[in-house]
């Protein structure tokens, strides 16, 4: 059975043409990133024009070529989207990047993201994310995922009202809530069915 490697090999002996390694490298499987080293040996990685994705498998996957490639996507203007991949994937860049990010005044969804799937920088963001005032879904991530903030933001929601949407994901999410969220969930069914009784009788 041959390797990677050994599959690899017999593939540059066939003399792939450049189109051949920029497509494994779109293809962003387990060869990209030997694509990505082919063409970068032969000069011609950073010749044509990359797309952001393409740089952000490079700082990921390819670490020989990560700062060249950071440096590319920084001139050619990140988006926040990029900035959140760099953050999850590369944590050499993390620091950097979560700063200019925070520079870029984050918006509530790049909080959630980060406090989903950064887990250094889950308190930060959630603080972050409390600032700035937010909508239900946002506390709910403060409180599924950032447990010194999580009193505070289910203290927030329930000052909110919680809808029973709400409810049923901290019921299905956050087990030291859940009692507490599945009483208020019944009442609000009681009262929702004894209404639904007043008003059609």
């Amino acid at each position: 059975m041959s390797t990677v490697g050994d599959t690899w090999k017999e593939f540059l002996e066939t003399e792939p043409r450049e189109s051949d390694l920029r497509d494994i490298l779109a293809k962003k499987n387990k060869y990209a990133g030997l694509a990505a080293k082919t063409l970068h040996e032969k000069g011609l990685l950073f010749e044509k024009d990359l797309t952001n994705e393409d740089l952000q498998y490079i700082i990921e996957y390819v670490e020989p070529l990560q700062e060249e490639a950071w440096n590319m996507l920084l001139e050619k203007g990140p988006s926040n989207e990029d900035l959140q991949y760099i953050i999850k994937y590369v944590e050499p860049l993390r620091e950097e990047v979560w700063n200019m990010l925070l520079e870029r005044e984050p918006t509530n969804e790049d909080l959630q993201y980060i406090i989903r799937w950064v887990t250094p920088l889950r308190e930060e963001a959630g603080k972050k994310l409390l600032e700035k005032g937010l909508s239900n879904e946002g506390l709910r991530y403060i409180i599924e995922y950032v447990e010194s903030l999580r009193s505070e933001a289910w203290n927030i929601l329930l000052e909110k009202g919680p809808s029973n949407e709400d409810l049923q994901y901290i019921i299905w999410q956050v087990e030291p809530l859940r009692e507490e969220a599945q009483e208020m969930l019944d009442k609000n069914h009681r009262r929702e069915s004894l209404l639904e009784k007043i008003l059609n009788s």
